[in-house]
């Protein structure tokens, strides 16, 4: 089992527009480190939107909406830079 905070959400990732955010160091986090783990590895977020508290490397690699196994950097990038959320209070 891997605990990945907010790097790795359940189908979607972390933010990185404060705090010395990085879409770089995000996704090498997750293609270099938690990605190379074997796929039944379970993943526990640091806390979780969608009302799941646990998925696997495989179903992560699979069904992450903004990082899948053939997601590119430019991808996410562009993911992350069309968001539009507010800052938290």
């Amino acid at each position: 089992m891997i605990f990945t905070g907010d790097t790795l959400l359940i189908r979607k990732t972390g933010r990185t527009d404060f705090q010395q955010g990085s879409g770089e160091k995000l996704f090498h986090s997750i293609k270099q480190y938690i990605y190379m783990l074997p796929d039944s590895t379970k993943v526990y977020p640091g806390h979780d939107y969608t009302r799941q508290m646990m998925s696997t490397v495989g179903g992560e690699k699979r069904y992450n909406l903004w990082v899948r196994a053939d997601t590119t950097l430019e991808e996410l990038e562009e993911v992350l830079g069309a968001m539009k959320l507010d800052y938290p209070k």
